[in-house]
């Protein structure tokens, strides 16, 4: 994620969407959110967008995960392996996809 781009902030009700299903679901579900800027700037982006209870990583190198754009969703298995991605808005008709991605 940026606290600079805007498809991410729009993201941002799915996401929450993920917490509380991640909350809800009694599974070992772990949404981290990684952002590039300082850790000062990703805490007032959360805060202002109501966002605050997610784990952030800031800053973060994004590239060292060969991340090229924001946002970017990555879906990765207990063990560590990347399971399924997707980069860009994800639109509502692939929320379905990622939630099945997720088992859930």
């Amino acid at each position: 994620m940026s606290a600079q781009c805007l498809n991410c902030s729009n993201q941002i009700p799915f996401y929450k969407n993920l917490l509380r299903i991640e909350r809800d679901s009694g599974r070992s579900l772990r949404v981290v959110a990684v952002f590039p800027e300082t850790r000062e700037a990703v805490d007032e982006y959360t805060h202002k967008n109501g966002f605050s209870d997610v784990t952030t990583i800031a800053p973060f190198n994004l590239r060292s995960l060969n991340i090229r754009s924001v946002p970017t969703l990555l879906i990765v298995d207990s063990s560590g392996r990347l399971r399924d991605f997707w980069i860009g808005e994800v639109s509502e008709a692939t929320h379905r996809k990622v939630l099945d991605s997720l088992g859930l």
